[in-house]
């Protein structure tokens, strides 16, 4: 039987939490509505907080692991957009979603007349969303994941950290 020490499990969960952080990032860069680029940054970004953490902060990788799936995703989806576009993209993104699973259950009930209307619809949001963020630039900055995890209810990854 291998021992293993409370610190190689801290360690563990540091680069869960970071990799769950990570994958969250790459999700929003790859987003087909809000497709964000990740500032030069963030690498580095992601390193330092990998090492801050490991120094036996485990309330990080607590906090981060405990989160619902998604939860830095769409929290970073709506941050990143400027703010004020902030409340019609969240209901243009509902209504999409929504309506994603309305045409899902009339396919489902071969009813594909109103699962091309649904699709319609969403073709129309997504339209509106592309002029919305047309003239912005969308990034991912540290400043941003740090608002986002403070957002999410975590205080501990501000500035003055740093």
């Amino acid at each position: 039987m291998v021992e293993v020490s409370k610190l190689e499990i801290e360690m563990w969960q540091v680069e869960y939490a970071v990799r769950k952080i990570q994958r969250a990032l790459t999700r929003v860069k790859d987003d087909r509505f809000t497709p964000a680029s990740l500032s030069s940054e963030i690498s580095d970004y992601l390193i330092d907080l990998t090492v801050r953490q490991a120094n036996g902060n485990s309330d990080f990788s607590k906090f981060v692991i405990s989160l619902p799936l998604g939860a830095i995703e769409d929290e970073l989806l709506k941050q990143v957009i400027p703010e004020r576009h902030r409340q019609k993209m969240v209901g243009y993104r509902s209504r999409h979603k929504a309506l994603e699973i309305e045409k899902e259950d009339y396919c489902v009930d071969q009813n594909f007349e109103k699962a091309a209307v649904c699709r319609d619809q969403q073709q129309e949001i997504a339209q509106l969303i592309r002029n919305l963020i047309a003239d912005q630039e969308i990034a991912i900055t540290p400043a941003l994941v740090d608002s986002t995890l403070r957002s999410l209810g975590y205080n501990g990854s501000d500035e003055s950290n740093r």
